[in-house]
């Protein structure tokens, strides 16, 4: 389903291709995507990999096709080899490659200084500069769509590209950057990248674990809200500042604090105090008190592990990151969407990829605290149970068609042996393998059989 190729000058060597013959060249690895990072690919070629030897450090370009999606999900570079022995006297070499963004590290940015400039003409700047000194072509990078409508003064002062635009643009106007490999590579500045998806994350059909944790180690409950210091005057006549705050005590019944009712009722009186210097008054200071109050959320982290089914033809989208989706799992009260933040994809064998949510701040009236854990794991194993036997049935499917292909092989060799040596292969033998092999794919429909009943029943529904 992966196809990975290497580059060298613009010579195409595929080093895993996706193909029922046993003499294909192989190799195993792991692409690790992420939002705003180097993705990387880590890979492991055999001597007998037609790519074995062609393999080169920063120059040797790698590409991996998903042949179901038609995406490429990884393009960049070689970077160290590992090599290794094994006691079966087998000999390998591991790589690691990063991604084109990482183009960006290899050249350093001389000083210079920008007054009231752009972001999108900031960036443009910045990658002019690299591209002036990459000889190569293929690590030029070009601008593309910029979506932060921003101006400020910049300062470069020799540091990479790279660390140019994480430092003064995306940690301090936030962002997301994306590649567009196209004619050239087009480094795009969003606000947000990915979409909203429809395919569900749920029990009993993707969902394979799921752990929620209460972090309330600096959680509150009731707050003591101060503004601006109060002022007096030295005996000089000076107004200086005290240590006394103005407080909302005198519009709030004589109390200086806001309890959050639904933090006390659940947690107790938990006291923190919230400093807002800039109330220069009561009134100002009770008002930014309440929209305090109001926007608490209860910080709870919500970490989900699913299985992505697209690649089994049972979800009509895969997962990819940037992208949300819909999030419903009603014995604890969750309908949200998550977006993915990062996914392992194994190649050789993508029923064993992973992924990574984002963390989500709940309403403290979502947090159901009452419910049985129990009941979760009891319905978490259902789930696994499920996964487990649909990835059981499309192993088996693929057993029937590989038999019945192994029979249409051995017709075609009869025929041609009579053809060609006039031999007579005999009936009696040539049935007794139809027959066995028939038997083997009666025994394997019958196993379908069996899971997919399992599995209706599992699902509440029916085989019919």
């Amino acid at each position: 389903m992966y196809q990975v190729t290497i580059i060298n000058n613009k010579k195409e060597t595929v080093i895993n291709a996706v193909s029922s013959d046993k003499d294909a060249p192989r190799v195993t690895g792991n692409i690790k995507q992420g939002i705003n990072t180097f993705d990387s690919f880590t890979f492991t070629i055999y001597s007998n990999n037609i790519g074995y030897s062609k393999i080169k450090p920063f120059k040797t370009l790698v590409k991996v096709l998903n042949t179901k999606t038609k995406k490429y999900e990884f393009i960049g570079r070689v970077l160290s080899p590992s090599e290794e022995l094994q006691e079966s006297g087998l000999f390998f070499i591991s790589y690691v490659c990063e991604s084109a963004l990482a183009y960006l590290v290899d050249s350093i940015q001389r000083y210079e200084s920008f007054t009231n400039i752009s972001v999108k003409d900031y960036l443009g700047k910045l990658l002019d500069n690299h591209n002036a000194k990459m000889e190569e072509e293929f690590k030029k990078i070009y601008i593309g769509k910029v979506e932060i409508d921003e101006q400020s003064d910049f300062v470069n002062a020799y540091e990479t590209t790279y660390d140019n635009i994480n430092t003064k643009l995306l940690n301090i106007f936030g962002g997301e950057l994306s590649l567009r490999h196209e004619d050239k590579i087009y480094l795009d500045y969003l606000k947000q990248t990915g979409r909203k998806s429809k395919t569900k994350i749920m029990l009993k059909k993707n969902l394979k674990s799921m752990s929620r944790k209460l972090n309330i180690d600096d959680f509150g409950t009731r707050f003591i809200f101060t503004g601006a210091k109060i002022k007096s005057k030295d005996t000089d006549g000076n107004e200086v500042d005290t240590e006394e705050c103005i407080t909302i005590a005198k519009l709030n019944n004589g109390y200086d604090y806001l309890d959050y009712k639904d933090g006390v009722e659940k947690f107790g009186i938990i006291e923190k105090t919230v400093n807002f210097d800039d109330a220069e008054d009561a009134e100002t200071l009770l008002k930014k008190a309440k929209e305090y109050i109001n926007s608490i959320s209860i910080p709870t982290s919500l970490s989900l592990d699913a299985v992505d089914l697209y690649y089994l033809g049972i979800d009509f989208d895969s997962f990819e990151v940037g992208n949300y989706y819909p999030v419903c799992i009603e014995i604890f009260s969750i309908d949200y969407d998550a977006r993915v933040i990062e996914k392992n994809i194994v190649i050789e064998d993508p029923s064993s990829n992973t992924l990574t949510f984002d963390d989500k701040e709940l309403d403290i009236k979502t947090y159901s605290a009452n419910k049985n854990k129990n009941i979760f794991n009891d319905v978490e194993s259902t789930s696994k149970n499920i996964i487990e036997i649909k990835q059981k049935v499309i192993r088996l499917e693929t057993q029937v068609i590989n038999t019945e292909k192994q029979v249409q092989k051995t017709e075609k060799q009869v025929q041609k042996i009579e053809e060609n040596s006039s031999s007579y292969v005999t009936t009696k033998t040539y049935n007794a393998f139809v027959d066995s092999n028939s038997k083997k794919t009666s025994e394997i429909e019958n196993k379908i059989k069996k899971m997919e009943e399992r599995l209706a029943k599992l699902e509440g529904g029916s085989t019919t």
